[in-house]
């Protein structure tokens, strides 16, 4: 994708300067004005503002623009909609699905109103991909519409639908986006200096031994604590809103942080991507999350074996990050010691009676499911006989909300939807495979390495944690790099 160059003389920069200061005070006034107007939003506008203009008065506006949505995506500057009131109504589990719109989500569409009247105006020399996998999720989106007709709630249904919508749009975008290894790398780039954000708020979390009162940017109102025999610990959120969810965002991104790290790239930018590792390991390991830890390690593992093969003079830098790693790790050695081996308060057998509910569910409804969206509104009809009664008191307590994300599919659209997704996240793994062994760019076949480590470290993790893979935008993000063919030939 070309950027738009942007060339100012003095009259044009201090006219766009006057518009833009009027525009926000305005704007900032109005805001003012409104008491109902949340607190984070006040801040988005300018946030916002600010970023506008630093955008329009660079050289590539389009490049800046996407420079900061990739950053900033771990932060929740959104506004989500329940269309019937049911969640609330019916005291469903805080994480059932709604619909939302961010920040980034205007951007995007701003960023691709652009592109496309710049596509249709040069359609004989500009190219439009349409990725591998496409028809497999418009089918998916498709049959999940279908589902809608016999949920329980519409309104439940829609949002969640409009939410998948939304991940195709990412996904067609990015893949469009992603023609050269410099515009791969500049997203890996942009998603480290993320990371980097993200775990400066979690080491300031765990240095006041809280929560940072930054709700508004989707940190956890109520801290989460867990209790060891090494003490009572604190475990950093970050703004991803539970820890687990932390641990999953890290497990996505820590691979792809090592591979840019042992890829052949400037000094400067390997002791940067090596350190960021080293910071955002630190930070997953405060986490607490079990799953993160072990798809992690395995993909750091893969990664380690995979560069030693094929530049056996990396060891040195290896050695050195990993020796980082081990001495700043080794003061939460107890701790965690004790979150492997300790009793965990029936958490983890508490994920079997969830499964097991989730089980008579698809059985149930095993090729049309419940209705997208509506598991959480129908759990309750579907109890199962357990074992203990507190085991069947903790299903009641997550009112059937299962720790498995494929489960809930499968519930919720059925064997046949659960079906379409795999088959589209098994083309992203074949065609990044193909991708990565046609790279003519050492930089990004490791690249798509970490990314493809990473995103099925992330599903294996959303096999014991909620969640849903609507509003996981870096699976989407991935998945377009994966099947980008256009950078296979570019070195």
């Amino acid at each position: 994708m070309r950027t738009a160059t942007l060339s100012f003389d003095r009259h044009r920069l201090i006219s766009s300067l006057l518009i833009v200061a009027l525009a926000g005070a305005t704007s900032v006034g109005l805001l003012w004005a409104s008491s109902s107007f949340e607190t984070k939003w006040l801040f988005a506008s300018v946030l916002g503002l600010l970023f506008f203009l630093v955008a329009l008065c660079s050289a590539r506006f389009e490049r800046f623009m996407l420079g900061v949505i990739f950053i900033t995506i771990p932060i929740n500057l959104d506004v989500n909609f329940d269309f019937s009131n049911t969640i609330d109504r019916f005291n469903l589990p805080t994480g059932t699905p709604r619909f939302g719109i961010s920040v980034i989500d205007i951007a995007l569409c701003a960023l691709f109103v652009i592109w496309l009247f710049r596509w249709i105006a040069n359609s004989k020399n500009q190219s439009l991909i349409w990725p591998s996998g496409l028809g497999l999720l418009l089918s998916f989106l498709a049959w999940a519409g279908l589902t809608m007709f016999w949920a329980r709630d519409l309104g439940l249904s829609l949002g969640l639908w409009l939410s998948f919508l939304k991940a195709v749009f990412y996904f067609f975008f990015v893949a469009n986006y992603v023609r050269t290894s410099k515009e791969l790398w500049f997203i890996a780039k942009c998603m480290i200096v993320g990371l980097v954000l993200e775990s400066l708020i979690c080491g300031a979390q765990h240095a006041v031994g809280g929560n940072l009162g930054l709700s508004f940017l989707g940190e956890p109102r109520d801290p989460k604590e867990i209790v060891l025999s090494a003490g009572t610990m604190f475990r950093v959120s970050g703004t991803m809103g539970h820890s687990n969810a932390l641990g999953g965002y890290l497990a996505m991104l820590i691979p792809l942080t090592l591979a840019a790290a042992l890829a052949p790239a400037s000094a400067l930018s390997r002791i940067f991507t090596g350190a960021s590792f080293v910071l955002g390991s630190t930070v997953l390991f405060l986490s607490y999350c079990r799953s993160a830890w072990l798809v992690t390690f395995l993909a750091c593992a893969i990664l380690v074996l995979r560069s030693l093969i094929q530049r056996p003079r990396s060891l040195p830098l290896i050695f050195g990050i990993f020796l980082s790693l081990v001495i700043v790790l080794g003061a939460f050695l107890p701790q965690i010691k004790g979150r492997l081996l300790e009793d965990d308060k029936g958490s983890a057998v508490s994920r079997l009676s969830q499964w097991k509910m989730a089980g008579t569910v698809i059985k149930s409804h095993p090729l049309l499911g419940v209705g997208l969206n509506n598991y959480a509104a129908v759990a309750h009809l579907y109890e199962t006989n357990v074992e203990s009664e507190d085991i069947r008191g903790r299903v009641y307590l997550y009112q059937g909300r299962i720790h498995n994300v494929f489960l809930v599919l499968a519930a919720e659209v059925g064997l046949t939807g659960l079906f379409l997704m795999l088959l589209f996240f098994g083309v992203a793994a074949f065609r990044g495979w193909q991708n990565f062994a046609a790279a003519r760019s050492a930089l990004a076949a490791s690249l798509l390495t970490g990314m493809a480590l990473g995103l099925f470290g992330r599903l294996f993790h959303d096999f014991v944690h909620t969640g849903n893979f609507a509003s996981n935008m870096f699976i989407w993000i991935y998945s377009a790099c994966l099947v980008s063919s256009s950078i296979r030939d570019s070195s």
